[in-house]
């Protein structure tokens, strides 16, 4: 099942004066309590729809209590990074999801901002779950339902997955980074092309259906696919989940090279439902959160606080293109609001126990602030690389081969930051050594800004490992703090 639980809103028309004609008076449901609020038609005035940040000035207070997750004191405060950037027209979005609506009247107008791309032909998904995802991401200016977008401006191209993941997320990823050109045949019939791998993707889904004793080879698979990403400067933005646990040990939440958003309450504090863990890199509202269907709606899950965290993403891109998935983490994470261990956990004992060491809340560094994350990737632009050192890896998967009775594999770490760092070895696997297991890496372009690792067993079939790269402050608070995990296996 998608990440997210959809509130439907019953719209009963009325007449409002002048600039909000035909508006719409919804009757939310939340579980069975009935609670009633008043929506209007957010329509942006026409001579400002060009600057964004000048149109919700024009928003009166009740359209910007239903756009709480942009506007709200707990929203995303995106109007400060719209002062810095609405988007670029040459930097592509994708959304891999199931269910868009083209035809939706937050979509029509501006048809040439969206592509929607079909590799499943009549197998679409009913329930517009791609739809809602999209319309958080970007729509149409002076639409009639008067949602928003983080980002207006840089084209998006919509991939339908279909009914029951009937195009696998794999074979889109892949598509989107690889085989976008269709010079050669992959996975996809490839009827269309792109010119150049996409710079900001987004994936809403789950993939909880894969069967068990496929779980490792679709971990491998996604982990080979998300360093090709990496390598081709693809960020992806993925929802961490629903399950209300920890995202760490949850397949398939724990992806290196992908960013994991979780969910944020209009108050400010993690949705009960939101997985927790250190593998969550940036909480973002994901509950109440206004969407787009057939009508208006109100939706739940880290779906759609992935879209959110994407379209700041890409918003930094615009104003750094040199963003990388590492620097788009430390710039989201060191400007991050501060979450505490009450409100990070919300009284859930096993998050608690996971994540509040010593009174500190030591996982996620808190919630999202588009203003300042933007306004710290336009200072890189200008100054150069941060001034912090940031461990990435040329493989985010090692596959282990056989030589005689032991096996064996290898990796590159480097530093893409602009200070010098040391960092520590360990793995979770006792049957399993890494070589050398302290390391020390120049600031990138230095002479000595790589290392390559030796991964190795006197045993043929170790079992999947976790090879854990940290600086010495990982784990202490919850702030930025560099570290990665490589996997490695047998297959």
């Amino acid at each position: 099942m998608p990440n997210g639980v959809i509130k439907q809103i019953d719209s009963v028309a009325v007449s409002l004066a002048v600039r909000f004609l035909a508006a719409a008076i919804p009757l939310l449901w939340f579980g069975c309590e009935q609670q009633q609020y008043r929506s209007i038609s957010l329509s942006l005035p026409s001579n400002i729809r060009d600057k964004q940040e000048d149109a919700a000035k024009d928003l009166s207070d009740l359209e910007k209590k239903v756009l709480w997750h942009l506007f709200g004191k707990n929203g995303i405060n995106i109007v400060p990074a719209w002062a810095h950037s609405d988007g670029s027209k040459t930097s592509t979005i994708a959304i891999i999801d199931s269910g868009f609506l083209p035809s939706s009247s937050a979509f029509v107008g501006c048809s040439n901002h969206f592509f929607l791309m079909d590799f499943v032909g009549g197998y679409r998904q009913k329930g517009h779950h791609g739809a809602k995802v999209a319309s958080l991401l970007g729509t149409c200016p002076n639409n009639p339902m008067g949602l928003i977008g983080v980002d207006n401006a840089s084209p998006i191209i919509w991939l339908e997955s279909g009914e029951k993941n009937r195009s696998p997320a794999a074979n889109l990823m892949l598509w989107l980074i690889d085989e976008y050109d269709c010079s050669r045949r992959g996975a996809l019939d490839c009827n269309s092309h792109l010119a150049k791998p996409i710079d900001v993707m987004n994936i809403s889904g789950s993939l909880s259906a894969i069967k068990p004793s496929l779980e490792l080879a679709t971990h491998a698979e996604l982990l080979t696919i998300s360093g090709l990403a990496r390598d081709k400067g693809t960020i992806i933005v993925a929802a961490a989940g629903n399950e209300g646990q920890n995202a760490d040990h949850i397949f398939p939440h724990f992806l290196a090279g992908t960013i994991s958003a979780g969910a944020t309450t209009w108050s400010g504090v993690a949705a009960d439902f939101s997985n927790w863990g250190r593998t969550v890199d940036i909480m973002a509202p994901g509950e109440n959160v206004a969407v787009v269907a057939n009508i208006p709606q109100f939706a739940d899950g880290t779906s759609f606080s992935s879209p959110l965290v994407a379209g700041v993403v890409s918003l930094m891109k615009s104003v750094y293109p040199a963003l990388n998935w590492k620097t788009a983490i430390y710039f989201m994470q060191s400007t991050a609001v501060p979450m505490d261990c009450d409100a990070y956990c919300v009284g859930r004992a096993a998050c608690e126990a996971d994540c509040c060491i010593n009174g500190a809340q030591v996982c996620t560094p808190g919630r999202l602030d588009a203003g300042v994350a933007v306004r710290a990737a336009k200072m890189a632009s200008m100054n150069g690389l941060p001034d912090i050192a940031l461990v990435d890896s040329d493989k985010f998967f090692v596959e282990l081969k056989a030589y005689g009775s032991s096996v064996a594999g290898k990796f590159k770490a480097r530093n893409v930051g602009g200070r010098r760092g040391r960092y520590f070895l360990t793995t979770n696997n006792a049957k399993v050594r890494v070589a050398p297991n302290v390391i020390d890496l120049d600031r990138q372009g230095g002479p000595h800004d790589s290392q390559e690792v030796v991964i190795s067993s006197s045993v043929s079939h170790p079992g999947w490992t976790n090879i854990e790269i940290k600086s010495k402050e990982s784990g202490r608070q919850a702030g930025y703090t560099d570290e990665i995990v490589i996997s490695a296996w047998q297959p």
